[in-house]
């Protein structure tokens, strides 16, 4: 298989201000968007930038809705642009009182299948009231594992993702910066409390446990707290603490794109700095073809997007 057609992972932003990742589907001229944090004048912009086309976005996979993840921009390009919107069971009512059209929600079972191109699995994590969802992707190229905002990772979480070729999970705070931090005792307590997100600590202790039986090609470290967390500082945490494999794992800063990262190859890693700006808001057009890209690449339809138990 070419490398134009495998699986393939690509962070278009990542943190506290907008989270936002696009899968190329192995075989197919279509993109899984994993949550929309972004506008998307902006994610159309990232998308192109990394050479991607943003026209072949095929559905949305949510981890849930807290407003990094969603850009109310989104709702207004569902309504006009409709593809199907996937949700683990369980967060259907969250979905509609965050406007996602009725009509194009598709519940994922625990495993399901998109199509005929990738299997989907997905589990509840925990995170404030409504909890989170942990994605495993596979295709017939590879499997990507994908985590963020969860308080702490279960160990049907870890077992899970065991054997993935791409592991992407959040180490959101350093402990030592959290607790020292001007914050609120009661943002403290909800972000350390075991229901909000992950330390650097707990997301090596993951990352070693994950890796017990096969080690990712890549590990991409996501969600990066602006305030209580540095990436030279997680960095060095990683070359310490996993020893064998820190060359494997990168931090994903924010206000980077990283990719895009081919599943299953040892196709190296390139992360970009972006300019400093606000995300886009406002009204975005619909998605024109790409420059240079297949005019002729159709999103998928909720009719073709068949996702089965």
């Amino acid at each position: 298989m070419d490398a134009k057609s495998a699986c393939a992972i690509s962070i278009l932003a990542s943190g506290s201000a907008a989270n936002c990742a696009v899968v190329r589907l192995t075989g197919s001229r279509k993109y899984l968007l994993i949550d929309a944090g972004l506008s998307p004048r902006a994610t159309r912009t990232r998308m192109i930038e990394l050479g991607l086309d943003p026209a072949a976005i095929g559905a949305v996979l949510f981890t849930h809705f807290d407003r990094d993840h969603i850009h109310r921009g989104w709702i207004r390009e569902l309504a006009a642009r409709p593809i199907p919107v996937l949700v683990r069971a369980g967060l259907e009512a969250r979905a509609r009182a965050a406007e996602i059209p009725g009509r194009l929600l598709r519940t994922v079972a625990r495993t399901s299948r998109l199509g005929n191109i990738a299997t989907l699995r997905a589990w509840e994590t925990p995170h404030d009231w409504d909890g989170s969802t942990a994605w495993r992707i596979d295709t017939p190229s590879g499997s990507i594992g994908f985590a963020t905002d969860l308080g702490h990772v279960t160990d049907e979480v870890i077992e899970g993702f065991r054997g993935v070729d791409v592991l992407a999970i959040e180490a959101n705070y350093d402990q030592e910066m959290q607790v020292r931090s001007s914050r609120p005792e009661y943002l403290k307590e909800r972000i350390m409390g075991g229901k909000g997100h992950l330390s650097n600590e707990q997301s090596i202790r993951a990352i070693a446990a994950i890796s017990r039986d096969k080690v990712p090609s890549t590990v991409l470290l996501l969600h990066l707290s602006q305030e209580c967390n540095c990436p030279e500082l997680l960095t060095q945490q990683v070359r310490a603490e996993l020893p064998t494999m820190h060359r494997r794992v990168r931090v994903v800063a924010r206000n980077t794109t990283c990719g895009p990262i081919a599943i299953g190859t040892a196709e190296s890693v390139s992360c970009s700095l972006l300019e400093e700006s606000p995300f886009e808001v406002g009204d975005s057009p619909l998605f024109p073809p790409a420059p240079n890209t297949n005019p002729l690449a159709e999103p998928l339809t909720p009719s073709s997007c068949l996702i089965e138990s």
